[in-house]
């Protein structure tokens, strides 16, 4: 079984603190991996095109479970 989620956080010591949290093994048959936090500036990212409406800066975390 392989799940990947994305979560989102306005700041980054929450996402920090989250990350560190899904760090630790809570079912040591499963294989955890952690990815983040990443800043995530949609502004920057579609500068140059028109008719998209980036939101706020956020921080983002991955976390994939294989079990």
């Amino acid at each position: 079984m392989h799940t990947k989620r994305d979560y989102e956080f306005v700041n980054e010591a929450d996402a920090i603190e989250f990350a560190e949290q899904q760090k630790v093994p809570y079912d040591p048959s499963a294989d955890v991996y952690v990815r983040g936090p990443f800043l995530v500036d949609e502004s920057k990212i579609y500068k140059d095109m028109e008719g998209i409406e980036p939101r706020s800066p956020y921080w983002k975390v991955t976390v994939e479970i294989y079990k």
